[in-house]
């Protein structure tokens, strides 16, 4: 031909009885299975442009598609031997190409040339198909050896390009990101006052256990639905002892002889001591029941979309795991064994956490490191960061790195005292026990933290201000990064890099949704991945890669838009730090434009 071939790199592989060898690289797949990667030169005035797409397949597949409609290349191709060959690099099939062979004289006579308009390609077989754009009509052995021969002779200048990346601007996520930030009661008096995704309530035992494995529901089913009406994901804690208010034993259980140690506890200032009971945890009727009411509370709730965390409670005051000042009368290790297997056993989906970290070497505590369950601490910002043993990030250290790096798959969320709720945000701190809040986030990695100071009515501007700020740092955030959109005739595959910018991962496997948005602002189209956001650990980034099916989509240009579905109905989707999250569609992120042209 006169050409300048440049290099070629063939891999051929065995295709049924066909056997080529080549002094390149020869390979066996079982499958009919052809890589070949050809560098080349122009073929007199015409040229070939090529893009190389890369995936895994299980299979190995590479493939090229060539930019161009036609390919007078001066001789024609004989419909029963050789094609002109083109593969793509694909999780599907290949990409449409419009090439016509054949405008050159001594040739094949026109009625054997083929118009090629796709290739067919899958791991076990290469075809040909032929006709119109937009429908494979029929489809025709390849010869391997001719095959290869053809693609080195007509192939135009080949290279395998890197996509076309874009880089998308960050911008704070917003502070009412889902599973994540400040959590008000659900009573709160002005819950308007900040902005928030979950609501936390206390329970008593009796409230829903009745009789020996006998349950009433209707009043938490009550309480969980009026949560999510809101939009809002739950938090919750049983209880049996709360000071001051009536035991949470289930009556038939005092009926039975359960014994209770009163005794009149402190409270913090200025409110006056308080009688409290606390039952007889040694009394086997009593563990059994409540061992039991886990296990019928996991099947009834692990992985509710309206639920967001659990706080394991059940044992101590408050549900907290002490009897503080009256250490002995809490739950014996055996005791606390029995409640933690029985969480374990009943919840695989919805997190659990424990109030105290305990390592193997704990006197009053079960080991709790090796075990599926999160922390929280109940007075964070107050005695979280001190010096004093029992202070949190203390007790993290003195169990462990399995405890310390526990928030790498569990959630570490709890309580800001009641003496710091509101100040916390205040700089400089009028109270000057109050810990920083920030150092007390990046220490713990805390996702959320239950308050009541920010929803007593209007803040102070500069405490509103300040509280938004360090809230947005907790938990999780999410940046795309970059992304690069390639369009081909049947797909649209897109890439993205994604980075964790916050101090914790996501615990829930949401998955990555996508849309593609017409000029009328409707959805034409919307695909659920296999992906998540879980687990992608702080200042750490992937790349991705989701393949969008476009066949039957109409001509039109389009936007393509990226979200994390929430699986609550009213739920907040997970918001990203990206300037284009909610730019055309609230809820979602907008990674970018493209076009899908008639055919011709």
């Amino acid at each position: 031909m006169g050409q300048h071939i440049n290099r070629s790199l063939a891999h051929i592989y065995r295709m049924g009885a066909h056997t080529n060898r080549s002094p390149a690289h020869t390979n066996h797949m079982g499958a009919h299975t052809i890589r070949s990667l050809a560098h080349t030169n122009h073929m007199g005035a015409h040229t070939i442009r090529s893009l190389a797409h890369t995936n895994r397949m299980g299979a190995h597949t590479i493939g090229m598609t060539l930019h161009s409609d036609r390919f007078p290349l001066g001789f024609g191709v004989p419909a029963n031997d050789s094609v002109l060959p083109v593969l793509l690099m694909d999780n599907r099939l290949c990409n449409f190409v419009s090439a016509n062979a054949g405008h050159g004289a001594g040739k094949e006579p026109r009625s054997k040339r083929v118009s090629v308009r796709r290739v067919f390609f899958q791991s076990h077989q290469i075809g040909l198909a032929c006709g119109r754009p937009g429908a494979i009509k029929s489809e025709m052995p390849v010869r391997p050896l001719s095959w290869l021969l053809l693609f080195f002779a007509f192939a135009g200048r080949v290279s395998a390009a890197e996509p076309a990346w874009r880089q998308l601007d960050y911008a704070p996520a917003p502070v009412e990101n889902p599973l994540k930030g400040l959590v008000p009661y659900w009573d709160a008096p002005h819950p308007e006052a900040f902005p928030h995704s979950m609501e936390f309530s206390y329970f008593p035992m009796a409230a829903v256990v009745k009789g020996p494995e006998q349950y009433d529901w209707s009043a938490f089913e009550a309480w969980l639905d009026q949560v999510a009406g809101r939009g809002h994901q739950a938090v919750f804690r049983f209880f049996t002892e709360y000071p001051g208010k009536p035991s949470g034993v289930p009556a038939y259980l005092r009926e039975r002889g359960l014994n209770f140690t009163r005794f009149t506890r402190e409270s913090t200032p200025p409110r006056p001591p308080v009688l409290t009971e606390v039952p007889d945890y040694k009394h086997p009727e009593f563990r059994q029941a409540m061992v039991r009411f886990v296990k019928a509370l996991g099947a009834r709730y692990d992985g509710d979309a309206r639920i967001g965390f659990i706080t394991a409670g059940l044992l101590g005051l408050w549900g907290e795991w002490h009897d503080s000042p009256h250490r002995e009368l809490f739950a014996s290790k055996e005791v606390q064994a029995e409640i933690m297997d029985a969480y374990e056993a009943a919840f695989r989906v919805t997190p659990i956490l424990l109030r105290y970290p305990a390592g193997p070497q704990d006197a009053f505590y079960v080991d709790t490191t090796g075990r599926r369950f999160g922390y929280h601490d109940d007075s964070f910002a107050w005695s979280t960061i001190g010096e004093k043993s029992f202070f949190f990030f203390n007790l993290l250290r003195a169990a462990g790195p399995a405890a310390r790096d526990k928030w790498m798959s569990q959630p570490i969320g709890g309580e800001i005292r009641p003496e710091a709720m509101g100040w916390v945000f205040d700089q400089p701190p009028t109270r000057p026990k109050v810990e920083n809040f920030r150092a007390c986030v990046d220490v713990t990695h805390a996702t959320w933290m239950m308050d009541s100071g920010m929803f007593q009515g209007k803040n102070p501007p500069e405490r509103q201000r300040r509280a938004l700020a360090e809230v947005r740092h907790m938990g999780y955030e999410f940046c795309i990064r970059r992304v690069a959109l390639e369009p081909q005739p049947i797909q649209l595959r897109l890439r993205y890099q994604i980075e964790n910018t916050g101090v914790a991962p996501f615990y829930y496997a949401w998955p990555i949704e996508l849309a593609l948005l017409d000029d009328s602002g409707k959805i034409a189209r919307s695909l659920r991945s296999k992906q998540t956001l879980m687990q992608l650990l702080p200042q750490k980034s992937e790349e991705r890669e989701i393949v969008v099916p476009l066949e039957g989509l109409a001509p039109a240009n389009y936007r393509l838009l990226l979200r994390a579905a929430n699986p609550l109905p009213k739920g907040k989707a997970v918001g990203f730090a990206n300037a284009t999250q909610n730019q055309d569609l609230a809820g979602w992120l907008t990674l970018g434009r493209f076009s899908i042209s008639g055919n011709k």
